[in-house]
């Protein structure tokens, strides 16, 4: 019996991959046309179009206050905001795909203010005109899981930006437990610290009045002089900040195969059990048996969302409307997945230590029919939300379940379930056979009956797919404690069909 796992990077079937664009596409129509892909491509496309309008931006948010102006302080208002990272779906993004980061900035000023006040002799006049455009210039701050990165951004930044955080600051992601006892994904959060200015030319003219002692020091006697006047050049600024925290997906899944727990099951009512554990949200998972039999499970379906500047995010379905949707081929009897989110460290199955988020379990019961005779593979397949695919593969053999019986040695024969029963033998008794004999007493079963795996296009998708780590029970001791830990966090609401 072997086990093989891989994680290959490779491209979608074509048919597969029209489907998604079609898909995704038609995603664009919001929560009334929602897709089984999230719709990545769709949504920079959009946003890359849209940002040469972001830097300044006409718009005021609904959020930022309009102020009345003055001499002193010109600005109705200002802002900065980061709009969005792509790729990302609701607030999360993945350590594989460093995001593109778009903002948006801009202000309102008056182009003129003016105060005049009488004096003793004549009037003094302060003004402020307009000269130049907007300037933007401030520090935006990456920090990544307690680690600190910074750039200069400025009027002319391009948008979106391209973060400067060192690949090797990705890898070393890991998710950790919370004080209340829930997953911790590592974050990311974006902060910006700055100021919005324009020049102004500055202007004043104030009086030159006074009083001075006559000469017998009776009387103060009042002079007016000429007014004096000053121009120049004078920079107005106001700050302006913003912050946003993404969660980061992290880490390579760990797919375990519960069923057969010692990759050996009897024929009759063959079944496949796995377990996905990570700290990515799946977009869907694939289970294969047999050379046409395979079961899809899809989590969750997408919209877009747009905001009062035009940018699109891409959203998930709502956790009250999420429906899981599945897909078969082959005959299948049965077959059910349920998940849960909760903080998990299988360290005898892993090996590394590591933790996980997120636990889903797919079952599949396939007909008899499905298994043809000799060893042959399982294989699970995961898709993320930010399309990215893990598979593991097992070698699986299913035997027969059979007996020998008789009145004594003699008279002895073989019986084999026959649709889950046993066949009367005719002098009674039952013991085990050895492997293909027709009688006789000793150990070992009959020929063995073979798991098989859909082969080509129905387990081949995926934009990328990459080596993982997979695992067998291998032994009721590993299955077991992992059986204990999966119903502990919490996977007992079952989506079936």
């Amino acid at each position: 019996m072997q086990m093989n796992l891989c994680f290959e990077r490779g491209g979608r079937a074509w048919a597969a991959l029209v489907a998604m664009l079609f898909l995704s596409a038609a995603a664009w129509g919001g929560m009334d046309n929602l897709a089984d892909w999230p719709g990545h491509a769709g949504a920079l496309r959009d946003n890359l179009a849209l940002a040469a309008n972001l830097s300044p931006s006409s718009v005021h948010p609904s959020d930022v206050a309009q102020q009345p102006t003055s001499l002193e302080h010109p600005f109705s208002y200002a802002y900065f905001k980061v709009l969005g990272a792509a790729p990302s779906v609701d607030g999360r993004i993945s350590d594989l795909h460093p995001p593109k980061v778009f903002f948006a900035w801009g202000e309102k000023h008056s182009p003129h203010e003016s105060v005049s006040k009488m004096g003793e002799c004549s009037v003094s006049e302060w003004e402020i005109g307009q000269n130049g455009s907007a300037w933007l210039n401030g520090t935006m701050t990456w920090s990544l899981d307690g680690q600190n990165y910074t750039m200069r951004v400025e009027n002319g930044s391009e948008d979106p930006l391209e973060m400067n955080v060192p690949a090797a600051a990705w890898a070393g992601l890991t998710v950790r437990r919370a004080a209340d006892g829930s997953p911790r994904l590592p974050n990311l959060t974006m902060t910006f610290d700055g100021v919005v200015g324009v020049q102004y030319r500055h202007r004043e003219k104030v009086e030159n009045s006074g009083r001075a002692p006559n000469q017998g020091g009776m009387a103060n006697i009042r002079f007016c002089g000429p007014g004096e006047e000053k121009i120049d050049q004078r920079n107005y600024t106001v700050p302006v900040n913003f912050s946003r925290t993404y969660e980061v997906e992290t880490g390579e899944p760990l797919l375990v195969l519960l069923q057969p727990v010692d990759l050996e099951q009897l024929e009759y009512a063959p079944k496949l059990q796995a377990a996905a554990l990570l700290s990515r949200q799946p977009q869907r998972i694939q289970m294969g048996a047999g050379e046409l039999a395979w079961a899809q499970a899809n989590f969750s379906q997408y919209y877009p969302e747009k905001d009062e500047f035009g940018f699109m995010s891409v959203r998930r379905l709502p956790k009250e409307e999420d429906r899981a949707r599945y897909a078969t081929s082959g005959p299948l009897v049965r077959t059910f997945a349920n998940s849960s989110h909760a903080y998990l460290q299988p360290g005898a199955l892993d090996g590394q230590n590591r933790s996980f988020a997120w636990q889903y379990y797919m079952r599949v019961q396939m007909d008899e029919s499905v298994l043809p005779p000799g060893e042959a593979n399982a294989t699970v397949f995961l898709e993320d939300e930010f399309e990215d695919g893990w598979s593991a593969l097992w070698t699986v053999r299913t035997r027969r379940g059979c007996g020998i019986g008789g009145s004594d040695a003699d008279h002895a024969s073989v019986r084999c379930l026959d649709n889950g029963t046993l066949p009367a033998m005719e002098n009674g008794g039952v013991g085990a056979g050895p492997d293909g004999a027709d009688g006789g007493v000793g150990g070992g079963m009959p020929p063995v009956v073979s798991l098989g795996i859909a082969g080509d296009d129905a387990l081949r998708p995926a934009r990328k797919d990459f080596v993982v780590r997979g695992a067998q029970g291998g032994a009721w001791l590993l299955a077991v404690p992992l059986a204990a830990a999966l119903v502990l966090a919490g996977l007992v609401l079952r989506r079936e069909w």
